[in-house]
């Protein structure tokens, strides 16, 4: 498997992750006081970050329409985990198909994200939650987005100038 990644020493697993097939996954944590240390049965948290790699493992020879199936696997074990957001996807040309697991989320199965052309933003919250820094990102790169360029170094110098924005968190973010 090749996959690009950051990794965990002691457990194994990452946040982050993209594969030469096409493959990504992200993950974050979500802000809980007190933190979990047990799942619903006792047992010690697993570590969010394998997650991100069992997408990867998975994923590695999967067609994309097979990408609801294992994240209906993800699904199933949520709850063995601390609070996370995962967001999965795979790119193939100009298609990209994404999906969305999270275990502070009620509902009763991954969302799969099919609207093209969409801005998503995720933080230490649930992904359809509403915080500011959040939404003035997907502002800032809507904007970005839609603006004419001249090249792909003129969408990177964009795209650096975006995240160059700077203002404190309210509290609870």
């Amino acid at each position: 498997m090749t996959v690009l990644c950051g990794l965990d020493s002691l457990a194994g697993g990452t946040w982050l992750g993209v594969t030469r097939t096409g493959a990504f996954a992200v993950l974050t944590n979500i802000t809980e006081h007190p933190r979990p240390k047990v799942d619903e049965h006792g047992q010690p948290l697993r570590s969010r970050g394998e997650l991100v790699m069992a997408w990867m493992e998975t994923h590695q020879d999967t067609r994309p329409m097979d990408a609801a199936d294992i994240l209906q696997d993800l699904y199933r074990t949520r709850q063995r985990y601390a609070g996370f957001n995962l967001l999965v996807g795979d790119v193939h040309g100009t298609e990209v198909h994404m999906g969305y697991v999270s275990n502070r989320v009620e509902a009763t199965e991954p969302d799969i994200l099919t609207a093209t052309g969409q801005v998503y933003g995720l933080s230490n919250s649930t992904l359809h939650s509403p915080w500011p820094k959040i939404d003035h990102g997907k502002s800032l790169l809507q904007r970005v987005l839609s603006e004419p360029r001249t090249s792909t170094d003129d969408l990177v110098e964009r795209l650096f100038g975006m995240m160059g924005y700077v203002t404190a968190a309210a509290n609870g973010q």
